[in-house]
């Protein structure tokens, strides 16, 4: 068995409405020479809980909640930097827009792991200007985050 986060690329899917804004369609992190650090993807609410009562009897109860966040930190110097920046504040200056990016992680087969539908970026991440570059975590909140 063999990992390596080369293996990994994170496409976001520009809706219709922002590419002419942007001038692309879509934002690719991932792969050899990415200035990638991590990728995370977690659900905000449980799918099933267990109610149970003094008698011992239980319920078991399934929520179709899929909300959730996903996370992308990168060095400060890569593109994408920039790209997302320019990302956020259209979403910040307009109020025309009301459709979220699709995010999508694929493996090194092109096999999809996770998507994220309808994600915005939650705010811009913070600046921190050191000896080094260091690394910001763009943070977006997902209407469906679904794991294959």
């Amino acid at each position: 068995m063999r990992y390596s986060l080369v293996d990994y690329v994170l496409t976001i899917s520009i809706p219709q409405k922002l590419r002419t804004a942007l001038g692309i369609t879509t934002i690719s992190v991932g792969g050899e020479g990415s200035y990638l650090d991590s990728f995370s993807f977690s659900m905000k609410k449980d799918t099933w809980e267990t109610q149970a009562d003094d008698t011992g009897s239980w319920i078991h109860t399934k929520s179709y909640n899929r909300a959730g966040d996903a996370s992308l930190t990168l060095n400060m110097l890569s593109e994408q930097v920039i790209q997302l920046t320019r990302l956020f504040n259209i979403y910040f200056s307009s109020e025309q827009i009301d459709e979220g990016v699709t995010i999508t992680l694929s493996d090194a087969n092109s096999n999809t792991v996770v998507t994220c539908n309808d994600c915005y970026v939650k705010r811009i991440p913070d600046l921190s200007i050191q000896s080094s570059p260091g690394t910001r975590t763009w943070q977006f909140t997902c209407g469906q985050i679904i794991f294959n």
